[in-house]
């Protein structure tokens, strides 16, 4: 097992073992789990890409996603971060959305733990507002009129306290 150390120690090309001891990187390898092949250190490494990409933002219209805009992130950009920027930089038509991993909203205290690059490429949103729907089952005579005395009470209400 190698951890990196960044201590005077260290140097360029050389990784501190578990025990303590500096291990080339030409010889140092690790098994790799599930298959048990020995991989090379210097293979396992990826490039850091710290530049920044692009995030495609689509809206989606009971199952129909539309793209919408894209914005800028960075590898430590967060979705609260990402809420920022759709608000700042794109018009979007609902100012209070959610965002949709898998078809399954993130929770706003989510947002802020889930890096917006483990959404890559896209990112879906939805707004929060429900349509209106009408009920269409029938109210019986007696039903109707409790509704309309209680309107009537609320209006007195609100008439009294204008």
């Amino acid at each position: 097992t190698f951890r990196e150390m960044n201590d005077k120690k260290s140097q360029e090309g050389v990784l501190v073992n578990a025990d303590g001891d500096l291990v080339p990187l030409q010889s140092a390898r690790r098994v790799e789990s599930g298959t048990g092949k020995l991989v090379d250190y210097a293979s396992t490494q990826q490039p850091r890409n710290s530049g920044t990409t692009h995030l495609v933002i689509k809206v989606d219209n009971e199952g129909d996603e539309q793209q919408i805009g894209e914005v800028e992130i960075e590898s430590h950009t967060t979705l609260k971060d990402v809420r920022q920027l759709i608000l700042k930089e794109i018009e979007v038509a609902f100012p209070d959305f959610v965002f949709l991993l898998n078809q399954v909203p993130i929770m706003k205290y989510e947002e802020k733990d889930r890096l917006a690059v483990s959404c890559l490429p896209e990112v879906v949103v939805r707004g929060k507002e429900l349509k209106n729907v009408t009920p269409a089952g029938q109210f019986s005579k007696k039903v109707t009129s409790l509704s309309e005395y209680e309107e009537q009470k609320k209006k007195e209400q609100r008439e009294f306290d204008d």
